[in-house]
């Protein structure tokens, strides 16, 4: 990613609702708001999420040491997830309630998760 203080684009105004789709400037200013969260993620689908309410950027990382985690909606299977391997990262661009989801293989370890949302 760009050294920035700007992570997504126009218009400049912030969404009048948490239904309001229309993506805008995420910026240094009044309407930026960050949350991050530590995960972990075993055998059973986990919401990735951080809880930020107006949420537009979500930052996936997975900080463990042996495990791939997968992503996907609620139903994510690591047959049918996508993929992030160890240090590996995923950025998305999501609407405020989009629900993302991980699981991961190994029954006898967890993935170690990080998640930063930004948003309004």
């Amino acid at each position: 990613m760009p050294h920035s203080t700007a992570l997504l684009i126009e218009p400049e105004t912030a969404p009048a609702s948490e239904t309001d789709e229309r993506p805008y400037l995420i910026a240094d200013r009044t309407n930026f708001a960050v949350k991050s969260a530590a995960l972990s993620v075993g055998t059973t689908a986990v919401e990735l999420t951080a809880g930020l309410a107006r949420r537009r950027k979500l930052y996936i990382k997975n900080i463990g040491t042996t495990n791939v985690l997968y992503v996907g909606g609620s139903g994510v299977a690591t047959g049918s997830g996508y993929p992030i391997r160890v240090k590996e990262e995923l950025w998305l661009d999501v609407t405020p309630g989009a629900a993302v989801y991980g699981i991961m293989v190994s029954p006898t370890a967890s993935a170690n998760v990080r998640v930063l949302e930004a948003g309004a």
